[in-house]
Protein backbone atom coordinates (compact mmCIF):
# COMPACT_ATOMS: atom_id res chain seq x y z
CA UNK A 1 0.00 0.00 0.00
CA UNK A 2 2.82 2.37 0.92
CA UNK A 3 4.44 1.67 -2.48
CA UNK A 4 1.18 2.43 -4.30
CA UNK A 5 0.80 5.77 -2.45
CA UNK A 6 4.41 6.71 -3.20
CA UNK A 7 3.70 6.16 -6.93
CA UNK A 8 0.37 8.03 -6.93
CA UNK A 9 1.67 11.13 -5.13
CA UNK A 10 4.13 12.19 -7.91
CA UNK A 11 1.43 11.52 -10.53
CA UNK A 12 -0.99 13.75 -8.61
CA UNK A 13 1.62 16.53 -8.45
CA UNK A 14 2.28 16.27 -12.20
CA UNK A 15 -1.48 16.41 -12.93
CA UNK A 16 -1.84 19.46 -10.65
CA UNK A 17 1.08 21.23 -12.33
CA UNK A 18 -0.37 20.51 -15.77
CA UNK A 19 -3.80 21.87 -14.82
CA UNK A 20 -2.26 25.03 -13.34
CA UNK A 21 -0.25 25.50 -16.55
CA UNK A 22 -3.38 25.08 -18.68
CA UNK A 23 -5.28 27.59 -16.54
CA UNK A 24 -2.45 30.11 -16.95
CA UNK A 25 -2.52 29.70 -20.73
CA UNK A 26 -6.32 30.02 -20.75
CA UNK A 27 -6.13 33.19 -18.66
CA UNK A 28 -3.52 34.68 -21.00
CA UNK A 29 -5.74 34.20 -24.06
CA UNK A 30 -9.11 35.05 -22.53
CA UNK A 31 -11.69 32.39 -23.40
CA UNK A 32 -9.84 29.08 -23.46
CA UNK A 33 -6.38 27.94 -24.53
CA UNK A 34 -6.11 29.67 -27.90
CA UNK A 35 -9.03 32.05 -27.82
CA UNK A 36 -8.77 35.82 -28.01
CA UNK A 37 -11.64 38.24 -27.47
CA UNK A 38 -11.44 41.03 -30.04
CA UNK A 39 -13.49 44.22 -29.69
CA UNK A 40 -13.19 46.66 -32.58
CA UNK A 41 -15.12 49.76 -33.61
CA UNK A 42 -15.82 50.07 -37.34
CA UNK A 43 -16.34 53.61 -38.65
CA UNK A 44 -17.89 54.10 -42.08
CA UNK A 45 -15.58 55.52 -44.78
CA UNK A 46 -17.40 55.22 -48.11
CA UNK A 47 -19.68 53.19 -50.34
CA UNK A 48 -17.75 51.04 -52.81
CA UNK A 49 -20.80 49.85 -54.78
CA UNK A 50 -24.56 50.38 -54.77
CA UNK A 51 -27.28 48.70 -56.80
CA UNK A 52 -30.88 49.56 -55.86
CA UNK A 53 -32.08 46.23 -57.25
CA UNK A 54 -35.88 46.17 -56.86
CA UNK A 55 -35.87 49.20 -54.54
CA UNK A 56 -36.63 52.77 -55.52
CA UNK A 57 -33.40 54.22 -56.95
CA UNK A 58 -33.89 57.52 -55.09
CA UNK A 59 -35.03 56.37 -51.63
CA UNK A 60 -33.61 52.81 -51.63
CA UNK A 61 -36.91 51.78 -50.02
CA UNK A 62 -39.70 49.71 -51.59
CA UNK A 63 -41.66 51.32 -54.38
CA UNK A 64 -45.12 52.55 -53.40
CA UNK A 65 -47.39 49.61 -52.62
CA UNK A 66 -44.54 47.07 -52.29
CA UNK A 67 -43.97 45.62 -48.79
CA UNK A 68 -40.23 45.07 -49.36
CA UNK A 69 -37.42 45.19 -51.92
CA UNK A 70 -33.91 43.78 -52.39
CA UNK A 71 -30.73 45.81 -52.95
CA UNK A 72 -26.95 45.34 -52.91
CA UNK A 73 -24.14 47.60 -51.71
CA UNK A 74 -20.49 47.61 -50.75
CA UNK A 75 -18.89 49.68 -47.99
CA UNK A 76 -15.47 50.25 -46.47
CA UNK A 77 -14.70 50.96 -42.81
CA UNK A 78 -11.74 51.89 -40.61
CA UNK A 79 -11.38 49.56 -37.63
CA UNK A 80 -9.89 50.57 -34.27
CA UNK A 81 -9.58 48.76 -30.95
CA UNK A 82 -8.06 45.27 -30.49
CA UNK A 83 -8.22 44.84 -34.27
CA UNK A 84 -6.77 47.78 -36.22
CA UNK A 85 -7.14 47.90 -39.97
CA UNK A 86 -9.81 48.06 -42.64
CA UNK A 87 -13.04 46.23 -43.33
CA UNK A 88 -14.55 45.88 -46.78
CA UNK A 89 -18.04 44.43 -46.99
CA UNK A 90 -20.41 43.34 -49.75
CA UNK A 91 -24.01 43.21 -48.53
CA UNK A 92 -27.41 42.19 -49.81
CA UNK A 93 -30.45 43.39 -47.92
CA UNK A 94 -34.20 43.43 -47.85
CA UNK A 95 -35.60 46.90 -47.19
CA UNK A 96 -39.07 47.31 -45.70
CA UNK A 97 -41.50 50.20 -46.14
CA UNK A 98 -41.12 51.21 -42.46
CA UNK A 99 -37.38 51.92 -43.02
CA UNK A 100 -36.05 48.75 -41.35
CA UNK A 101 -33.76 46.23 -43.08
CA UNK A 102 -32.72 42.57 -42.87
CA UNK A 103 -29.27 41.79 -44.28
CA UNK A 104 -26.32 39.44 -44.66
CA UNK A 105 -22.83 40.18 -45.97
CA UNK A 106 -19.27 38.99 -46.37
CA UNK A 107 -16.53 41.14 -44.84
CA UNK A 108 -12.80 41.16 -45.55
CA UNK A 109 -10.88 42.08 -42.37
CA UNK A 110 -7.32 43.22 -43.12
CA UNK A 111 -5.09 44.48 -40.30
CA UNK A 112 -3.43 43.59 -37.01
CA UNK A 113 -4.34 42.28 -33.58
CA UNK A 114 -1.92 43.32 -30.84
CA UNK A 115 0.14 40.33 -29.73
CA UNK A 116 -1.15 38.12 -32.56
CA UNK A 117 0.36 39.66 -35.68
CA UNK A 118 -1.27 40.78 -38.90
CA UNK A 119 -3.07 39.37 -41.90
CA UNK A 120 -6.61 39.02 -43.10
CA UNK A 121 -9.67 36.80 -42.82
CA UNK A 122 -13.22 36.78 -44.12
CA UNK A 123 -16.29 37.08 -41.90
CA UNK A 124 -19.89 36.17 -42.71
CA UNK A 125 -22.30 38.61 -41.07
CA UNK A 126 -25.83 37.19 -40.79
CA UNK A 127 -29.16 37.73 -39.04
CA UNK A 128 -28.54 41.44 -39.49
CA UNK A 129 -31.41 43.71 -38.50
CA UNK A 130 -31.41 47.50 -38.87
CA UNK A 131 -34.26 49.20 -37.05
CA UNK A 132 -35.97 52.22 -38.61
CA UNK A 133 -33.95 54.47 -36.21
CA UNK A 134 -30.65 53.19 -37.71
CA UNK A 135 -29.56 50.96 -34.81
CA UNK A 136 -28.55 47.43 -35.78
CA UNK A 137 -27.53 44.00 -34.48
CA UNK A 138 -26.05 40.97 -36.24
CA UNK A 139 -24.08 37.76 -35.76
CA UNK A 140 -20.57 37.11 -37.11
CA UNK A 141 -18.62 33.97 -38.03
CA UNK A 142 -15.13 33.65 -39.52
CA UNK A 143 -15.15 31.61 -42.73
CA UNK A 144 -12.80 28.65 -42.14
CA UNK A 145 -9.74 28.58 -44.38
CA UNK A 146 -9.74 32.29 -45.26
CA UNK A 147 -7.00 33.52 -42.90
CA UNK A 148 -3.73 34.86 -44.30
CA UNK A 149 -0.42 35.85 -42.71
CA UNK A 150 -0.44 35.44 -38.93
CA UNK A 151 -4.19 34.75 -39.12
CA UNK A 152 -3.81 31.57 -41.20
CA UNK A 153 -6.12 28.92 -39.70
CA UNK A 154 -8.03 31.39 -37.50
CA UNK A 155 -11.61 30.49 -36.57
CA UNK A 156 -14.19 32.40 -34.57
CA UNK A 157 -17.60 33.92 -34.10
CA UNK A 158 -19.24 36.89 -32.44
CA UNK A 159 -21.69 39.77 -32.73
CA UNK A 160 -21.94 43.30 -34.06
CA UNK A 161 -24.12 46.16 -32.90
CA UNK A 162 -24.24 49.88 -33.45
CA UNK A 163 -25.83 52.44 -35.74
CA UNK A 164 -25.50 53.07 -39.47
CA UNK A 165 -22.35 55.21 -39.11
CA UNK A 166 -20.35 52.99 -36.74
CA UNK A 167 -20.59 49.76 -34.84
CA UNK A 168 -18.80 47.61 -32.30
CA UNK A 169 -17.72 44.15 -33.45
CA UNK A 170 -16.97 41.56 -30.77
CA UNK A 171 -15.31 38.33 -31.93
CA UNK A 172 -13.84 35.40 -30.08
CA UNK A 173 -11.03 34.18 -32.34
CA UNK A 174 -9.04 30.97 -31.98
CA UNK A 175 -5.51 30.86 -33.39
CA UNK A 176 -4.23 27.35 -34.15
CA UNK A 177 -0.61 28.13 -33.24
CA UNK A 178 -1.39 29.03 -29.62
Amino acid sequence: MKTLLSRLFPCALIALAMSIGQASVAAAFGNGGGSVRVVSTATFITFTADDPGTCNSTTFLPNSGDPACVEFFGESYDATGNFVGTLLLESTLTAFANGSYRYADFQSWNGAISGHGSGSFIVLEYKGFVQSDGNYTSKLVVIDGTGTGDFAGVTGSGTSKGNLSSGVNTLTLTFPRH
